[in-house]
């Protein structure tokens, strides 16, 4: 279709009409003066938009293609095989523009366009007339082009992208679409969290969204009935003219966002790229430091996945509030949450109700999106060694309400941060004696209960590191094996678990000869422009194309235990020597050919654990990359975060822990709107207060 724009009349009026603080401004985009967010809003109409049909009879199947018809018609002759019928099924694409999104918080995504007609299509007619029609349908992402597949890979393809009409609470992610007559209705559908997680790590071209109709009722009863929606006709029920209707409105889709220039540790979701255009502080002054273990009247424990920040949308009144999440264990295994702002001051601390018997125990880990937040908490020996979820309501003035939890795993211990994607939550796990193995699980959120969606067992080795998300692959490492899974399991061998014949092997590294639960495991994959990039034990740092290819290689010598982080075209990466003389060596790696950038830099005496970079700031030659490290020996004992130039010279240093931190895998900073976040990454701080706490600047 040659029609491509904004629907400017109708896209005008939403604009103005949608934004309750703040004042519009020329670029699209308002400011709340309470949190200092800046909103903006992209429209675009799709570049294609057209209709797929299967039909089937005399024992035969065929699949016809339509791209740029007038009109777009989605139905369904409900026999289904061996019976004679057919079903059509409606698509769209929209091209993005590229980078746009990845650095940006997407609130909300809506499809919005005008349906001409909604009839039944047998002899009888619809009882009560057609505005009684209720249409179930479902609406997902396409990972196919539509331009260039062929009939058949769309139909099908429509099936098997993640469904997205969670926001309409219907269970089943489906939604009723109702009130139909024969004169042009807008609709405006929103598609929900998974949509904006789509959005978000979309990295520009083409994307496509599809549409098929499950049920159509006239009260309790099924027909078999049309809906059509407008595109370059002139949106009444007669046949369209040939050629494109300039006053029309196109279907468009509606990307609501925040300016939200932050990093919060696994970018909130599965998105592990490390990289955000926020402003950084320029000195280590005046920072605030909060002691965490209060409500637990004694001592607590901080372990590697905690701070994260995040500003989330209260609805009564519409305000943004910006919040810091924080996850501890007491002395007596008791997991607690605490909550601040980015000031430092206490907002809400909570019990999670998640207790293990390991002293210290639990190493608790968190995420955090719009509506989820979630604990992840290993319960260790003596008794009842496993694992357990447990997701909270993110708001404030919920005050971390409980949603639902999925009770402990009995035999496997969790020992990595979850990734979130839209409601989607990704755990890891390692078998929790040395004969058995982890599993991946993709569970969904559906409010205020869970499904398990599928379940990866490796065929040896354990996942001890977060996995990630790229387009319609789960990417994750078990052990000494890098593997890409769909995220969603074709429909014609749907079953729950993840088969051999479902999974690609991107990367067989060095075999891992040591002990089953080894730092030395913990680098986890990266996602970016089509590529994997991950460290090894084996002294590596890997690029595996996702598509196949070439993979690149750079050897760095001391074990990878951190996840790379890549921004700005290059990749920076930590190496822990844990031989004499003990060091930590920096790379700065160009993302395309994979050589030295600047050379590296080595800091003596100190080790990185599995803390990974944090790259921020908004152009090449202003960003900041932020490391932890540890260090046991005089003059410069305790943990540390260090601030570096993109060439890895130093503008400051912080100390955030004693000496009794130093030997912790250590902690990613959270960034979030010039404000830099972490904890100290052990127990204490200092030793005499036997204490842990968080600690923030951005001055």
């Amino acid at each position: 279709m040659r029609e491509r724009a904004l629907v400017m009349v109708v896209g005008a009026m939403l604009m103005t009409t949608s934004f309750a603080l703040g004042s519009l401004m020329a670029n699209g985009q308002t400011t709340n003066p309470d949190v200092n967010n800046i909103f903006g809003v992209y429209q675009i109409g799709p570049d294609t938009i057209g209709y797929v049909e299967h039909s089937w009879h005399d024992g035969n199947d065929y699949y016809y293609k339509d791209t740029g018809d007038p009109y777009l018609a989605t139905y369904q002759y409900r026999s289904p095989p061996p019976d004679d019928g057919y079903e059509e099924r409606g698509y769209w694409r929209f091209t993005l523009p590229n980078d746009f999104f990845t650095n940006k918080q997407v609130t909300a995504v809506n499809l919005i366009f005008y349906t001409r007609h909604a009839g039944c299509l047998d002899d009888r007619g619809c009882p009560g007339g057609e505005s009684d029609l209720m249409f179930h349908t479902q609406i997902s992402r396409l990972y196919v082009n539509p331009l260039s597949a062929s009939a058949q890979d769309i139909f099908e393809g429509i099936s098997n992208g993640l469904p997205y009409l969670e926001g309409w609470n219907h269970p089943d992610s489906r939604a009723v679409l109702n009130h139909y007559s024969d004169h042009p209705i807008i609709l405006t559908i929103p598609l929900g969290l998974t949509a904006a997680a789509d959005i978000n790590h979309h990295e520009g071209g083409w994307f496509a969204i599809g549409m098929r109709i499950e049920t159509i009722l006239v009260g309790l009863d099924s027909y078999d009935a049309r809906l059509e929606i407008c595109s370059r006709s002139d949106c009444v029920p007669a046949v369209p003219p040939d050629g494109p209707t300039p006053k029309i409105a196109l279907p468009y889709i509606r990307i609501e966002y925040l300016e939200e220039p932050s990093w919060s540790q696994l970018k909130y979701d599965a998105s592990h790229d490390g990289g955000s255009v926020s402003p950084t502080p320029d000195t280590k002054n005046n920072p605030w430091r909060d002691y965490n273990c209060e409500p637990m009247g004694g001592p607590c424990y901080h372990y590697d996945y905690s701070p994260v920040a995040r500003s989330i949308l209260e609805p009564n009144p519409w305000n943004w509030q910006d919040v810091v999440y924080t996850a501890v264990s007491s002395l007596y295994g008791t997991v607690y949450l605490k909550t601040y702002n980015y000031q430092g001051t206490p907002r809400y601390a909570k019990n999670s109700g998640v207790t293990n018997e390991f002293t210290g125990g639990g190493e608790p880990s968190l995420a955090v999106n719009d509506e989820l937040l979630v604990l992840v908490v290993t319960h260790m020996p003596p008794s009842n060694p496993g694992f357990e979820i447990k997701v909270f309501d993110p708001r404030p003035s919920s005050l971390l309400a409980d949603k639902w939890g999925f009770g402990v795993v009995p035999g496997e211990y969790a020992p990595s941060a979850p990734a979130l994607y839209g409601r989607y939550i990704l755990v890891g796990t390692e078998g929790s004696v040395y004969n058995t193995f982890g599993k991946l699980y993709l569970l969904k959120d559906r409010g205020t209960s869970f499904e398990t969606i599928w379940i990866f067992s490796p065929p040896s080795g354990d996942i001890a590191t977060s996995p990630t998300v790229y387009k319609d692959k789960v990417i994750v490492r078990a052990t000494d094996e890098v593997y890409a899974l769909p995220f969603v399991e074709p429909e014609s061998s749907r079953n729950g678990i993840i088969e051999g014949s479902e999974v690609q092997t991107l990367l067989t590294m060095t075999q891992w000869t040591g002990p089953k639960y080894a730092s030395e495991l913990a680098s986890g994959p990266t996602a970016k422009g089509g590529n994997v990039f991950i460290g090894s034990h084996d002294g590596y740092v890997y690029k595996i194309p996702i598509g196949g290819g070439t993979v690149l290689s750079r050897y760095v010598g001391g074990s990878v235990q951190s996840t790379p982080s890549v921004a700005w075209g290059t990749v920076y990466v930590s190496t822990n020597f844990h031989v004499t003389p003990i060091h930590v060596d920096i790379y700065a790696l160009s993302e395309n050919t994979f050589l030295d950038v600047y050379p590296p830099r080595v800091y003596p005496g100190y080790k990185s654990g599995g803390a990974s970079p944090i790259l921020a700031g908004n152009t090449p030659l202003n960003y900041k990359v932020f490391f932890w490290m540890g260090r046991a020996e005089l003059p410069e004992n305790g943990a540390w975060i260090m601030a570096v130039k993109p060439d890895l010279s130093s503008i400051y240093k912080l100390q955030v822990g004693d000496v009794t931190d130093a030997g912790m895998m250590g902690c990613t900073p959270a960034v979030a709107k010039g404000w830099v976040f972490t904890v100290n990454g052990g127990r204490s701080a200092p030793l005499s207060d036997f204490w842990g706490f968080i600690i923030g600047w951005n001055s």
